[in-house]
């Protein structure tokens, strides 16, 4: 499996479209909760190793001693 693919298809994007599918009521989400939150630790655990700067943000940004705790995954 091409691994920029899954990080594609493992997006905060495709988690929020999911989310909204719910909120909307659409057919067939109904019970899709769980695998909003499986792709959001999913993208969350990309970023984080993926990390190669001390200047990003909490997920983007490479794990340290001083921001380990910071990271909810």
């Amino acid at each position: 499996m091409n691994v920029k693919l899954a990080a594609q298809t493992m997006s905060t994007s495709v988690a929020s479209a999911l989310k909204y599918a719910f909120q909307l009521g659409c057919e067939g989400f109904d019970s899709c909760l769980g695998t909003v939150n499986f792709v959001s630790i999913i993208d969350h655990l990309f970023d984080i190793f993926n990390s190669r700067t001390l200047l990003a943000n909490v997920y983007k940004s490479e794990l340290r001693r001083e921001n380990y705790l910071d990271v909810d995954c």
